[in-house]
């Protein structure tokens, strides 16, 4: 019967169909990571030029902190190298089905109703094996493509991480800020007010005490905050890096 004979040809051309897209869908990938390499490549180079004059530069280390939050994970090799892998055993299977057809062809008689099929099968095996060839050659060059932009990838978050630690990312503490809390504190140990203290009614003096002191925490923490949080922001760039 010719409907199998058929029916294989029909799924060696479906085959034939998905792995010219593929191949197209691979060659956008690697246009794709080609365009990543060079603007990591050029993100890389204008970072190296700019951390000598910005150094002192608080917005230049900010646009550090951004780039390094920014930076895009490096492409997954693992599943590329498992399709190349993929890849190369499929290939060996179809090899195996052309050269088993073609001595089938050189060596047996076929009835002549079957043979036009089964010469259509061995140029459809034939076309395959060839877009395998090309499968194989364009996702090994993506592969190549992804291990350069993998090391460019770890190259740019160690120089950011490395000039963060030289790069002024913040605004420093004023002399403003240090007048500001000497002002507060002689405020707060002035004899006027611990007078009025003392002339308190006993009863009150627990309540009032209490509410002293929590005055005093919350009057440090407002002056102490924003460089805690400037410090803590610093620090958190580099944790994990």
């Amino acid at each position: 019967s010719l409907t199998p004979l058929i029916r294989e040809n029909q799924a060696l051309g479906i085959q034939l169909k998905q792995l010219n897209k593929q191949i197209n869908d691979t060659i956008l990938l690697h246009e794709a990571a080609e365009k990543l390499y060079q603007r990591q490549s050029k993100q890389l180079s204008n970072i190296e030029e700019q951390v000598n004059w910005s150094k002192a530069n608080a917005a230049f280390g900010e646009s550090l902190i951004l780039q390094l939050e920014q930076l895009k994970n490096p492409p997954d090799l693992d599943k590329t190298e498992q399709q190349l892998a993929t890849l190369q055993v499929t290939k060996y299977e179809y090899e195996n089905q052309l050269s088993n057809l073609e001595q089938q062809l050189e060596i047996d008689e076929f009835n002549k109703a079957l043979l036009p099929f089964l010469i259509a099968r061995r140029d459809l095996l034939q076309k395959i094996n060839a877009r395998y060839r090309q499968a194989i050659l364009e996702v090994s060059r993506l592969k190549v493509k992804y291990e350069e932009i993998i090391q460019l990838n770890d190259s740019l978050r160690d120089a950011l991480n490395q000039y963060l630690f030289w790069v002024r990312n913040t605004t420093p503490i004023s002399t403003d800020w240090f007048n500001s809390l000497s002002t507060s504190l002689k405020w707060f140990v002035s004899n006027t007010h611990w007078q009025e203290l003392y002339n308190l009614n006993e009863q009150a003096t627990y309540w009032y005490w209490w509410l002293i002191w929590l005055t005093f925490i919350l009057m440090l923490r407002d002056l102490l905050k924003k460089p805690y949080l400037q410090l803590l922001a610093k620090q958190n760039a580099y944790v994990g890096h």
